[in-house]
């Protein structure tokens, strides 16, 4: 009779090194090992109450996606346990490929009095994380950014260039940020697509993780509710991590990208340090590929884009033909880009996007079958 290993994870390990801190644990995926480390140079990191909680979040796609049990070593909070059978109907509704399994646990305790009363968030430099911010200054008390999620960790210099830039408008917003290194994408890529899967469930591990500091832990919202279709973080899913002591809120969900770009226009500290772009490795936004060119496109039609000095200008319009979307999340920018061109009389922009847009709901491509990823970057650390 052949045993199903279960995933498993191991008991966590905290550590301080010098001024800083670390977190581990390792999880098992059938013969697969993966040690998952965080760490913080200012020992933002504490031992949680129920130290499974930081960890559930990251090996439950692989679990699923393999059909196998989890089994976790360390306590979960009765709360996050509680909402598991939601979290996984909702994941296996949206991914068919994706199965519910059964999760042990042993059951955590409850404290009598809330972690630390602040509210974090993360941040990116990107145009959803500068709206949350500004909508919400006087309640944050420090923006969250992890190296090793949109930036791999072998790619040091671009690292400090964006850390730069990230200090450089935490300062001048006076909000502090707090920066960690993680290399949970050397497991989750082999699982999940970042995009649709797992980089909810990741950021809402780290989240967890600064519990002890945070009560609140606010996610930019990707998209709005007209526009809810399957993504790792989303607004049924992300408050399903919250724990009894620390909330996982979905935040601007009520506002488009372009309704968010006009409110970011004009500001100086976004003018300077807006990051939007994924595919440069020596500038914080390259001006060339989909994403550069649909957040250049919102400025311009604002008649902002002369004022980003993070972008290069001017837009060749034309060029927007090059990418057509891709995807629905995609389609729901060009079209919020395509309709602010109409109201604006802008027809040079209307008049290459129409077309793109008609040919995707013409002929909508089908969602493609995960593909692991088997690359090995970056190191553990």
């Amino acid at each position: 009779m052949t045993t199903v290993t279960p995933v498993h994870v191991a008991a966590s390990a905290y550590a301080q090194e010098g001024a800083g801190s670390r977190v581990s644990a390792v999880i098992s995926v059938g013969e697969r090992r993966f040690p998952v480390v965080v760490k913080s140079a200012s020992r933002r990191i504490r031992p949680l109450l129920n130290r499974g909680d930081a960890w559930l979040p990251i090996a439950l796609i692989p679990a699923m996606r393999e059909n196998l049990a989890l089994v976790l070593t360390d306590p979960v909070s009765p709360r996050l346990l509680a909402s598991l059978p939601a979290i996984q109907r909702t994941l296996a509704a949206w991914y068919p490929d994706l199965s519910i399994v059964p999760v042990t646990a042993p059951r955590g305790r409850v404290s009598g009095r809330r972690g630390a009363d602040a509210t974090f968030q993360f941040f990116t430099g990107g145009v959803d994380s500068f709206f949350s911010l500004l909508n919400h200054r006087a309640e944050i008390g420090a923006l969250v950014y992890v190296h090793g999620y949109d930036v791999p960790l072998l790619h040091s210099e671009h690292r400090r260039r964006v850390s730069e830039s990230l200090s450089g408008a935490a300062r001048q917003l006076t909000t502090p940020v707090i920066e960690l290194e993680s290399n949970a994408r050397t497991l989750l890529d082999h699982y999940g697509d970042w995009g649709d899967h797992t980089h909810g469930a990741a950021l809402a591990s780290i989240g967890l993780m600064l519990g002890a500091e945070a009560s609140r832990v606010i996610l930019p919202a990707t998209h709005t509710l007209a526009d809810l279709d399957p993504w790792g973080s989303h607004p049924l899913l992300d408050p399903l991590w919250s724990t009894e002591s620390t909330s996982i809120v979905h935040d601007g969900v009520e506002t488009s990208r372009f309704a968010k770009i006009a409110a970011l226009a004009g500001d100086p500290v976004v003018a300077h340090h807006l990051r939007v772009c994924w595919n440069t490795t020596t500038e914080l936004n390259c001006s060339n590929c989909e994403k550069c060119l649909r957040t250049m496109t919102a400025f311009e039609i604002l008649g902002q884009l002369a004022g980003l000095s993070t972008f290069r200008g001017p837009l060749e319009v034309a060029r927007l033909a090059d990418f057509p979307p891709t995807n629905d999340n995609e389609l729901a920018f060009t079209i919020d880009n395509r309709d602010a061109a109409r109201l604006a009389d802008r027809e040079d922009i209307t008049s290459v996007l129409d077309p793109i847009i008609e040919s995707y709901l013409a002929a909508p491509p089908e969602r493609p079958p995960f593909t692991p990823w088997l690359s090995q970057r970056p190191p553990e650390l």
